[in-house]
């Protein structure tokens, strides 16, 4: 596992970019009141948006708050964080305060592609 950067400060996030994924997390959980999550999966990019939203506003994201994000299966859960990791966009690290726990966090080219992305889809 490699070692995360501390936070960064809240105000390194755009509020448009921030203010976007909280949209597309709240437009998602909406939609899966209507219709089956299975049908429009996506777990990896629920994965981006929680940590992009978590570390905006300070907060750690351990891999078992993924799997709510995500609505998948915990094996589902560890295998895309695998699978992302291996991509260089997560960075997983042990929790200093519980051993048991492993954080998740974006890289720091991830967490720069999420904010100009959401820029554009505000």
């Amino acid at each position: 596992m490699s070692e995360a950067r501390p936070a960064p400060p809240r105000s390194e996030v755009n509020s448009e970019s921030l203010n976007t994924a909280r949209r597309m997390v709240r437009e998602r959980l909406r939609r899966n009141r209507f219709f089956n999550p299975d049908l429009f999966a996506d777990p990896a990019w629920d994965m981006m948006l929680d940590i992009f939203i978590a570390e905006a506003e300070g907060r750690e994201t351990p891999v078992m708050n993924l799997c709510l994000s995500s609505q998948v299966p915990e094996t589902t859960t560890l295998r895309w964080v695998k699978t992302l990791e291996q991509a260089g966009i997560f960075i997983r690290r042990k929790d200093q305060h519980d051993q048991r726990r492993v954080l998740v966090r974006l890289s720091p080219d991830a967490a720069r592609a999420m904010a100009e992305y959401l820029v554009g889809h505000g």
